[in-house]
């Protein structure tokens, strides 16, 4: 049986079609997979900045109003207070606080509040 198609395998083009089109899907899925690894480490540093936010400016509301800088865990921050008009008779002031982290991406993280506070 010389001519039936059943015996006879693949030729050396078809092996090179197939090689070259696995090739380019694996070089697709593989670019997908570093876009998706660089998004999630993006998501956690933004995350890991808006918790320090957080944190220096809940630590902004208790200690005396003044501005503060630093570095932690690799983030530059600096939080601040300034007063919103005239202490009150009861000896109470509106502050104004503010938290900024910039991130390993150099994008800025914002927090800000506003709190009653008795003047020393």
């Amino acid at each position: 049986m010389k001519g039936d198609a059943t015996n006879r395998g693949f030729t050396l083009l078809e092996v090179l079609v197939a090689f070259a089109i696995a090739a380019l899907g694996l070089g697709v899925a593989l670019q997908a997979m570093g876009g998706g690894l660089a998004a999630g480490e993006a998501a956690a540093n933004r995350g890991d900045a808006l918790l320090l936010a957080q944190s220096r400016l809940a630590e902004a509301t208790v200690l005396p109003p003044e501005a503060r800088t630093g570095r932690d865990a690799g983030l530059d921050w600096r939080s601040a207070a300034e007063p919103l008009g005239p202490a009150s008779d009861g000896g109470l002031r509106l502050y104004r606080y503010e938290a900024v982290v910039t991130g390993a991406d150099g994008v800025d993280v914002r927090l800000v509040t506003v709190r009653l506070r008795a003047e020393p």
